[in-house]
């Protein structure tokens, strides 16, 4: 039998996780709308697919807090299907360490080997604490987290639940010990 959590884990990321059924059936019922049949003698499932707007906060970009000598700085809060809280080292520093990022990355790729890439500068930035509140007392909690990569080194993505209510007029971030920053949310009532 497959269960919820089973379908769930198979339909969005081809789990290894649980035991692939010997089949599986998809029909599309109407636009985003989905029957998925894993040929269990008991149940069927519905997948319904929507298209969330990404709302993208205004920042201002201040810095909230320095590592190992770079500014860290607040570069976006969007709201989707969560909160994402968007930081990104910044200045010469900074600069200079995803640029021999790049180089170091480039060159383990370039041949075969068996050991770890080099870490990307922003992998740092999990070493930070960072937090979202609201203006009606929202518990956020923090579902997920990327940082680094050769798309951009010195980047750290935080993604929070739940999205704000309606009745929710600010977001504040708080990072480290650095400075909390107000940010306003859109009027979605």
């Amino acid at each position: 039998m497959v269960d919820l959590s089973d379908a769930t884990q198979l339909l969005v990321f081809g789990s290894t996780r649980v035991p692939k059924p010997e089949s599986r059936h998809l029909l599309l019922l109407a636009e985003g709308v989905v029957h998925v049949d894993f040929d269990d003698p008991d149940h069927v499932f519905l997948a319904t697919v929507t298209r969330v707007a990404r709302v993208h906060l205004p920042t201002g970009d201040p810095v909230v807090a320095v590592l190992d000598g770079v500014g860290v700085r607040l570069t976006d809060v969007e709201l989707a299907n969560h909160v994402t809280v968007v930081l990104a080292g910044s200045g010469p520093d900074a600069e200079e360490q995803a640029r021999a990022y790049t180089e170091a990355f480039s060159a383990w790729g370039a041949v075969a080997r068996h050991e770890a890439p080099p870490s990307a500068p922003g992998e740092r930035l999990s070493a930070l604490h960072c937090g979202v509140t609201d203006d009606v007392g929202t518990v956020y909690a923090l579902s997920s987290g990327a940082f680094g990569g050769s798309e951009d080194p010195w980047q750290g993505r935080w993604q929070f639940l739940p999205l704000p209510p309606p009745d929710a007029r600010r977001l504040r971030v708080t990072v480290g010990d650095g400075p909390a920053v107000d940010v306003p949310l859109p009027d979605r009532s």
